[in-house]
């Protein structure tokens, strides 16, 4: 009898042979290629996530509470910039208040004064969305707990905004809009 040797013959060593690859054998441009547009699309659905992100979320009334609620905390905070962002660069009152000196004013009162509460009722805002889905107002109660140097005190106001949907960009390039606030009447109890 003769020994039986499995994968000895040339058959087998011709199968070796061709399970080794060589180097210069892999098609290097086809999975670099591949690489770039994996890292493409990659980049491209974490760019759309954060753009979107920053996009408002819900309803155009819900959009101007939140606005409102962005205002609320920001007096509270005494932050005049975080306010001014919310104001529309097409901002006109009766006041005769441009856009720029609307944002002097607010960042100059909010220098001499400090808002330790700033109440908004829920119950009491009125949020009308114009036929055009462009245009609102929002007509409110407010109560700010003002003070100023040694004194302090309450002031009620019954304030009435206008908003309009201004075009944005979000990262310089992606168009958006937002509501932002282009007139405001009731406001003058504080300047006196």
């Amino acid at each position: 009898m003769t020994d039986l040797r499995i994968g000895t013959g040339r058959a087998a060593q011709g199968r070796a042979r061709a399970q080794t690859v060589d180097a210069g054998d892999i098609p290097w441009r086809g999975i670099g290629a591949g690489l770039a547009a994996l890292a493409i699309l990659g980049g491209g659905l974490w760019i759309n996530a954060a753009v979107d992100a920053q996009r408002p979320r819900g309803s155009d009334t819900e959009q101007i509470r939140r606005l409102l609620q962005t205002a609320e905390q920001a007096a509270e905070r005494g932050d005049a910039a975080a306010i001014g962002r919310l104001v529309s660069d097409d901002y006109r009152d009766d006041a005769g208040f441009s856009d720029t000196s609307v944002r002097y004013q607010i960042r100059d009162y909010l220098r001499t004064h400090r808002f330790s509460e700033v109440t908004i009722p829920s119950r009491a805002l009125q949020i009308s969305v114009g036929p055009d889905g462009q245009t609102a107002t929002a007509s409110f109660p407010v109560m700010l707990q003002v003070q100023r140097r040694e004194e302090a005190g309450s002031v009620h106001l019954t304030l009435s905004l206008t908003l309009h949907k201004d075009p944005v960009h979000y990262f310089y390039v992606f168009p958006g809009t937002e509501w932002k606030i282009t007139r405001t009447e009731g406001y003058m109890p504080l300047a006196e």
